[in-house]
Order: C-alpha cells, then structure tokens, then sequence
C-alpha cells in the first residue's frame, strides 16, 4: 500500500501521514505547528497550541492547548526535519517554503493517494480517528483519550468512540479468579472485606487502522 503515493518533498512524504495518525490532530492543527513545538530531550512531546485555517493561524483555545508524548521512533524521524532550522519556521511547509494549506494539500497530496489505495473514504480526519482507536486497543480511559485529542468534554469523546468499547458482556471467566483472589486477600487481613473490579476488554479497531496509517511513502 505504501507504493500507492508519491508525496512531494513539501510534505516530507510519509511523514506528514504517520504524525497524523501519533499525535491525532486535527489538520488545523498540524498545519499550524512550528519546528519550536517539537520538544526533544529527556521526554520528548509535541506542544500543541495553535491552529492554521483559512490562510489565518491563531491560538487555540485553553483546553485544546497540550503536549503530547512522542514515541521514539518518531522523534528519530522529526529530528532531521527540525535539525539547523528556526523555531517559528513552520514544521511542514509548501513548495514555495510557506505554511501550507489544507486545501493544497488535500487536493494535490491525499486525494489522489487515497484513489490510487482504493480508499476514496479516508479524510485528514480519519487519521484522527485511527489515533483514538489505537489509544483505546492498548488500554486508555475516555479522559486520557480526550485530553490527547484535546476535546473540551470526555462526554464528547464517549459519544463519538463508545463503539470502541462495546465488547458486549463478554465471558465471565475472569470472575471465578478474581473473586478467589479477594477471598485470600480478606483473609490475609484477618477477614477484613475487600476487593477489586476488573476492567473489560478493549474492541478491536476497524480496517481503518492498517489502511489509513500506510498511506504514503517515504
């Protein structure tokens, strides 16, 4: 699937796509980022603070604004992008050297790979989705999730995700094991009550998630 697209150096090829997918923002926002908002050293995040839209960049609001932890191959990836350049210069940059534009891109870039993968479905907003799937798969609650989205309200992120989470009622396996277990540690304590709840299982994401995170080559 990775052959399907042959980005410009503009976009940095795949990169632009597989920061998407790490850090689930929204295009506004990606487009918006400086080469200063990739924080490197000790614990490496993305500083998230401002969005660019409609040819306008402009903060965010406070409870959009945050910094997200960056895994360690993708600051391996970002560092040559940020290596020797200035911290306001904008992180991805057009042909001409300027901040991109989400139509540009999505025209020019994303429609065209998205034909040639037989996806016509994905949008720059189904790398945001395929970024809350995978928080969910390893284990994430809604207010983790939506604070790395940057959603105002965890309600909102329940509603728009809680098909991530129905497993249904599942088996009941677990419980025999459980309840043995608080049965001894009451009894450690010298019949003190106790105990304690186990979490359900996550559901697995859609094809989304192998789709959309090939899209576009180094």
């Amino acid at each position: 699937m990775a052959a399907c697209l042959t980005c410009g150096s503009a976009l940095r090829g795949r990169l632009f796509f597989e920061l998407l997918a790490h850090a689930g923002l929204r295009i506004s926002e990606q487009i918006g980022l400086e080469c200063g908002d990739v924080l490197f050293g000790e614990r490496p995040q993305l500083r998230v603070e401002r969005q660019h839209c409609k040819g306008q960049t402009r903060g965010l609001k406070y409870e959009s604004k945050r910094e997200l932890p960056l895994s360690p191959g993708m600051v391996q990836r970002l560092w040559p992008l940020c290596a020797g350049r200035p911290q306001d210069e904008p992180l991805f940059v057009s042909g001409r050297g300027g901040r991109l534009h989400e139509s540009n891109a999505r025209g020019r870039v994303l429609e065209p790979a998205r034909e040639r993968a037989g996806l016509p479905w994905v949008t720059f907003h189904s790398f945001r989705h395929t970024c809350a799937s995978l928080l969910f798969d390893v284990g994430k609650n809604v207010k983790q999730v939506s604070e790395w989205l940057g959603h105002a309200d965890p309600a909102f992120t329940l509603r728009t995700y809680v098909h991530l989470m129905d497993d249904g009622l599942g088996a009941a396996d677990f419980l025999d094991g459980a309840i043995i277990s608080a049965q001894g540690a009451a009894q450690r304590k010298g019949g003190g009550g106790g105990g304690r709840r186990s979490a359900a299982g996550i559901s697995s994401v859609g094809p989304i998630l192998n789709r959309a995170v090939s899209i576009g080559p180094e």
